[in-house]
């Protein structure tokens, strides 16, 4: 889905005594402002600073060249090969030089990008001739993703992925750190953040106050022309796919609990000083009610244990990280912290890390293993308990949502009359269509429109509409419900052979789920659920 619109320029101001950021938003969406002064602005910096890390970085390994042996191959298979295979092949490498070609014209206009970037002292007008020359040269080069940011009423969000997407990170700037003299207007929006803006986080210092400031007071087009970089952006599906997936994620109930930042800097500087030769390639939580939290780090087996850390949980359970050089993104927030809030959602399953740098949080989330994304591949969102209500309803609920700012489940089925659990469903449903975001500390869901008018059917995947599918043709015969403990299971039987168990807590979240089937037996869920979970989760 295409979203192209105009972006203000971002700037930077800075002398001795006062550091400034601007970020430009992008205009065509509703104004969103924020302008203060940050109290603590090198904890802010550093945050910043790993975001920017995390958009740069990917877990893809590059690929050796294999090329001499591939002609050897080659040669060898023509020496057989009828005609018709040969011309097949041929026109195979045809298509690889032109790849190659098309690659080595992106890396040259990157290097342009970023010469131009760093050397920026020109005007409006010089930098829209650059975008309109990089669109006529490379059109993919010419899409920028830049981060989204949400000004709400508590705080500020800034969000981002990585190249290869398996890693989300989102920045809060609680606005009991910001000093300010007009008050905010919220919303959602993409901010410019390049180069010389990534510099002047760079810069920031205790002595020197940093002054932010998101957007301008009152956007206008025709007033921020003459003045702002007519640059496009576009939104891809796979970001606001990737952001429902990690709120869909943030839902289920995960196992939670505090390591000390110390202890988690030994774990990666121990991934850092070894490199394995083969598998398994994890790492093993060991919890036990009241003991220390320890982490066996495979397969050289070597053991950790934070003392400091004691797990507070009522079961003993080993949880398997994969995945996990990625966590070397955090080392660099590990000095001015003094613990790390983890919360993991299974074996192979999506993981959740949060630091605090004084008021200032980070939370940096992990696909379950670096060649599974957050957008193509796992469908957490089909585990979301599917809302019934009317369409009227639901555009009331977003009201409700949109004129609050954040509620929870509880305050909107007194404010509406409903069940909390129906409440829940609503609010579920709206962060599936990016109308809003959970946040887990608070447990509270917010307003945040990521895309107007943006549509989810769109991404769903085989299973989830295979499950659809099921549901609605009525395959699914519910055998039996039991509640215990604050918790419902259901066992089901869907097409009449495959043996589905869900189990919910009382929120409705479902905190387990098995199925009989080969993908489930194959994938656990680790890939989101498969067709017959999803359609006894819309029972």
């Amino acid at each position: 889905m295409e979203i192209l619109s105009q972006m203000s320029q971002s700037s930077v101001a800075n002398s001795n005594t006062r550091s400034g950021v601007d970020f430009g938003t992008e205009l065509g969406r509703d104004p969103v402002y924020l302008n203060g002064k940050v109290r603590n602005s090198e904890a802010f910096a550093r945050a910043m600073l790993l975001l920017g890390n995390v958009v740069r970085s990917t877990a893809e390994v590059a690929k050796k060249d294999h090329s001499e042996y591939q002609k050897w191959v080659t040669a060898k298979y023509w020496e057989e090969m009828p005609e018709e295979e040969i011309k097949r092949l041929d026109k195979i490498a045809e298509l690889k030089r032109q790849l190659d070609s098309e690659r080595d014209q992106r890396a040259i206009i990157n290097v342009e990008i970023t010469k131009l970037e760093v050397n920026l002292i020109g005007t409006g007008s010089e930098i829209r001739k650059f975008w309109n020359w990089l669109y006529d040269k490379d059109r993919q080069m010419w899409i920028v993703l830049d981060p989204v940011v949400s000004v709400q009423e508590k705080a500020t969000y800034f969000e981002a992925f990585s190249l290869d997407e398996t890693v989300y990170v989102l920045v809060t700037l609680p606005h009991s750190e910001l000093e300010t003299a007009d008050a905010p207007v919220m919303g959602t929006t993409n901010i410019d953040f390049g180069v010389l803006l990534e510099r002047e986080f760079a810069r920031v210092r205790s002595y020197r106050p940093l002054e932010l400031s998101v957007g301008k007071a009152a956007v206008s087009v025709s007033t921020e022309v003459s003045s702002a970089v007519e640059k496009k952006i576009d939104l891809p599906d796979s970001w606001i796919e990737g952001l429902v997936q990690v709120s869909a994620a943030q839902c289920m109930t995960g196992v939670q609990f505090d390591l000390s930042s110390r202890f988690l800097g030994q774990v990666i500087a121990q991934l850092e000083s070894k490199r394995e030769k083969t598998g398994p390639r994890s790492l093993n939580f060991q919890l036990t009610p009241n003991e220390p939290i320890a982490v066996v780090i495979q397969p050289w087996g070597d053991v950790f244990i934070d003392e400091t850390s004691i797990y507070q949980g009522s079961e003993s359970q080993e949880i398997r990280m994969w995945g996990r050089r990625r966590l070397s993104l955090l080392r660099s927030l590990i000095p001015t912290s003094e613990k790390v809030g983890v919360t993991l959602l299974g074996d192979g399953m999506p993981s959740f890390w949060e630091i605090f740098d004084g008021q200032v949080s980070t939370t940096v989330g992990l696909s379950g293993w670096s060649s599974l994304d957050w957008s193509k591949k796992a469908h957490f969102a089909a585990l979301l308990p599917k809302s019934s209500v009317s369409a009227e309803v639901r555009e009331q609920v977003l009201g409700t949502l949109k004129s609050s700012g954040s509620i929870d489940p509880k305050e909107l089925g007194f404010a509406m009359n409903m069940k909390p659990s129906e409440a829940l469903s609503v609010l579920q449903d709206l962060a599936f269509q990016g109308k809003a975001m959970y946040l887990p500390k608070v447990k509270r869901f917010s307003y945040r429109e990521l895309v107007p008018g943006w549509v989810p059917d769109q991404t769903r995947g085989l299973e989830e509409r295979k499950g659809i599918e099921l549901f609605e043709g009525k395959k699914v015969q519910q055998l039996n419900q039991e509640f215990a403990e604050g918790r419902s299971k259901i066992n089901a039987l869907v097409d009449g052979e495959k043996k589905v168990l869900i189990e919910r807590d009382l929120d409705n979240r479902i905190t387990q789920a098995q199925c009989s089937c080969s993908y489930f037996s194959f994938n656990k869920l680790r890939q989101g659920p498969c067709r017959h979970i999803v359609a006894v989760s819309l029972v």
